[in-house]
């Protein structure tokens, strides 16, 4: 982005080079994908005490939902790119709200206002670490 175009004009830059990109291409690109070490762990545990999870991601639907079956996570919020009509190509295009950081601040409060006080507390934490806090307001 290197300061020229707001993270909403970005994306949509950036989501235009994928046109033509084909299913097959993402069910690659979502097989490459690495964890963290110890996400999976965590996760667990997370589970365990009753926490919900989820993936709040400034990415994409396919990527946010693969994530979410992989670690039994409650929530995937992400992109949605526009495909085709016969669903086997992306268009270029974003459909629906972009998932920038107030999105993803107040895709946050939402899960924490239908979830327990343990979730808010480690969303706290969360956001002591990561770029959504100014949006806290």
């Amino acid at each position: 982005m290197q300061g020229k175009l707001d993270f909403v004009q970005s994306l949509r830059k950036r989501v235009s080079r994928l046109e033509g990109l084909t299913t097959a291409q993402m069910e690659a690109v979502k097989n490459r994908l690495e964890l963290n070490p110890g996400a999976l762990v965590l996760c667990r545990v997370l589970r365990k005490l009753g926490v919900k999870t989820a993936v709040v991601s400034g990415g994409f639907m396919p990527m946010a939902l693969h994530i979410k079956q992989i670690l039994g996570l409650d929530y995937a919020f992400a992109n949605t790119l526009e495909m085709t009509p016969q669903g086997s190509a992306c268009t270029g295009q974003v459909l629906g709200d972009i998932v920038d950081a107030k999105r993803k601040a107040d895709l946050l409060k939402f899960i924490a206002s239908v979830n327990s006080d343990l979730f808010i507390y480690l969303l706290f934490i969360l956001f002591l670490f990561s770029n959504v806090k100014p949006w806290l307001g």
